[in-house]
C-alpha cells in the first residue's frame, strides 16, 4: 500500500515486537530520488486513510533496503535490525 504514495519508491513492513499489543508494524521507506523524503506523519496519515489501524505502522524508517542478488527484500535483516533495536530500547527502525 505504502508504494502507491507518490514520494515513496519501495517500501517492506516487518513485524516488531510490542509489549503491549504483542507485534506491530515497522516500514522501512526508500523514498522517491530527487524528491523530499515524505515526513512520517504523512506516511501515517495517509496509511489511516486506507488500512486498519492496527496495521498502520508505528515506525518509518527511510533510507535503501537490503537486497539479495536477485533484487529480493532481506526481510529477515529488517526483521532482526527492528529487534534488536526494540530490546535495546531504541527507535525499533534505527
Amino acid at each position: 500500500m505504502l508504494h502507491a504514495h507518490p514520494d515513496v519508491m519501495e517500501a517492506a513492513v516487518v513485524g516488531c515486537a510490542h509489549p503491549k499489543w504483542g507485534e506491530r508494524p515497522v516500514a522501512f521507506v526508500t523514498p522517491t530520488p530527487g524528491v523530499e523524503p515524505p515526513a512520517e506523519h504523512d506516511l501515517r496519515a495517509f496509511c489511516r486513510d486506507r488500512l486498519a489501524g492496527y496495521k498502520v505502522p508505528e515506525t518509518f524508517v527511510f533510507g535503501n533496503l537490503p537486497k539479495t542478488s536477485t533484487g529480493k527484500v532481506r526481510k529477515t535483516e529488517l526483521r532482526e535490525r527492528a529487534a534488536r533495536n526494540a530490546a535495546a530500547g531504541v527507535n525499533p527502525g534505527a
